[in-house]
């Protein structure tokens, strides 16, 4: 019984499908298994099967000796097309019998849609073995795939036990931006399992989007793409065999044409995960020339104090000029306040807002707006005790804010913003000094997380820091593979002219003026 034709979600051609049913051994252009004619010869029909040889559905059945696949020469009786019995090598991979040693096993390949059923792909695992039988190494690995809510929320004890590090990767946040998000179409999560233990996730949204290509702040190539987003935390690997589960699951997906695209936004480099994708993707179905942005964070010292200590004489130095001449300006009006609890709400949506409207992010699209995403995540995250801003007022007025969230103990900074009035004042500066200051006594914060970017203050009041780059796996047809190419030019072309304004000291420069133009653009 055919469960799934080979060539289903493959393109229309009348030869040369890209995954028709082969023969069990090499045929050269399409002729028969024996090219030669002979009329002293008898002539057999070799076995044609369908490539099942992962025993994804099924178990091997027959294992006797003469229905083995083997040379046509030497087959004297039709064999079990289905079940044929291979061979499974360690780590996972399936020898092939027609002569072309191990190759990597080839996943279910799914049509991802609202309501599909869960997936639990055995990738490197056996089938079964019957009672009696010695169990193999190999039958604890394996991965399951959710494609609905209702299946995500199945894995809600296997995904929390994996302690994702980031609040976009927290379940209920995940499956709240998938409900609010218009261009999201559904779920799409893995799960690792080593020993029937979770050793691995991956978090992506399947959605419809305009892949923005930038050279600076413009947007000069935006294709429409079916794309893999994975959320920011949501890859989480903890074992050599966790990344191999993971990384085979996300080609599979792509080759099964469920996406264009695999997007990994601000994924840390020089990780095991990071070399594996790279490695797994090749040349040609990874985007190249990415920006390389630095990510910095800071370890909070018990007080305050220590933290001033830490940092040079010039920068204590300025940071108590700069505050001593703010409050001589504002003649003791300032004021800071907290806002963290539900009864915040409208006052978050009021007073940050007024403020975020007048910063460059709102002419980006960016930053801390009143849509109905933004409220029902901010809502979200004072329930469960995330959400931690921090306001400036001067008097009645707001004049700078500085939002986020605490999550496992990392307070990750968000949204930041000011009235461009007080710009040479350093407002900003001022504000982030009182938060610090108070994180620093908050006995369920340790690290203060200024994400990635290198401006001037996070390299003054950061301690650590990796690099990261925007990670894209192209799908391997022709439309994504044009995609990648017109992409590779503009980000080419962007990185030559960043190089070239770094090395002639405008960059900064070029930013600052660049920002007041879409501040300006921006109405308030």
């Amino acid at each position: 019984m055919v469960i799934e034709l080979a060539v289903l979600y493959r393109p229309n051609r009348a030869v040369f499908v890209c995954e028709r049913l082969v023969p069990t051994v090499d045929v050269d252009d399409a002729e028969p298994a024996d090219a030669k004619c002979g009329p002293l010869c008898q002539m057999r029909t070799a076995i044609v099967r369908p490539t099942m040889g992962h025993r994804v559905c099924h178990a091997v059945e027959d294992v006797r000796r003469r229905d083995k696949p083997r040379l046509a020469a030497d087959l004297h009786d039709s064999a079990d097309p289905a079940h044929a019995c291979l061979k499974v090598a360690a780590g996972g991979s399936t020898f092939d019998p027609r002569g072309h040693g191990f190759r990597r096993p080839n996943l279910a390949k799914w049509r991802g849609a609202r309501g599909a059923s869960l997936t639990r792909v055995a990738a490197v695992k056996q089938a079964r073995p019957k009672a009696g039988c010695r169990k193999n190494e190999q039958m604890s690995k394996h991965i399951v795939i959710a494609r609905s809510k209702d299946e995500v929320l199945a894995l809600r004890s296997d995904w929390e036990s994996l302690c994702v590090e980031h609040p976009h990767a927290d379940l209920d946040f995940y499956l709240t931006v998938i409900d609010e998000r218009p261009e999201a179409i559904r779920p799409h999560s893995v799960i690792a399992y080593e020993d029937e233990k979770p050793v691995g996730l991956l978090a992506a949204r399947l959605e419809e989007i305009s892949l923005d290509t930038r050279f600076g702040y413009r947007i000069v190539y935006r294709p429409k793409v079916r794309a893999l987003t994975f959320v920011a935390g949501g890859s989480v690997a903890r074992s050599e065999t966790a990344i191999a589960l993971l990384i085979s699951s996300l080609d599979a997906s792509l080759r099964a044409g469920e996406a264009d695209v695999a997007v990994f936004p601000s994924l840390q480099r020089e990780t095991p995960f990071f070399e594996a994708l790279e490695k797994a993707a090749g040349r040609y179905r990874q985007q190249r020339f990415a920006e390389v942005r630095t990510h910095r964070r800071l370890t909070l010292p018990p007080t305050f104090d220590d933290f001033l200590k830490a940092r040079s004489r010039k920068v204590r130095s300025g940071v108590r000029y700069d505050a001593k001449r703010l409050e001589a300006r504002a003649s003791g009006e300032l004021r800071i306040e907290r806002l963290d609890s539900p009864g915040d709400f409208d006052r978050i949506f009021r007073d940050i807002v007024r403020i975020a409207d007048q910063t460059y992010q709102k002419g980006l699209g960016a930053g801390f707006g009143d849509t109905p995403e933004r409220r029902t995540l901010t809502k979200l995250a004072l329930d469960r005790g995330w959400f931690r801003a921090w306001l400036l007022y001067r008097g009645a007025t707001p004049i700078a804010f500085w939002q986020g969230s605490v999550y496992g103990g990392v307070y990750h900074s968000g949204t930041t913003g000011y009235d461009p009035d007080y710009g040479r004042d350093r407002v900003g500066i001022y504000l982030l000094m009182q938060v610090i200051a108070q994180l620093c006594q908050d006995p369920d914060v340790s690290i203060f997380d200024f994400g990635f970017g290198d401006a001037q203050y996070k390299r003054q009041f950061s301690d650590e820091s990796w690099y990261e780059s925007d990670v894209a796996i192209f799908a391997p047809t022709i439309r994504a593979m044009r995609i990648n190419v017109t992409r590779t030019a503009v980000l080419a072309a962007a990185l030559g002219a960043r190089r070239a304004l770094t090395a002639l000291g405008l960059l900064d420069r070029l930013k600052t003026g660049w920002r007041k133009r879409l501040r300006t653009a921006t109405p308030s």
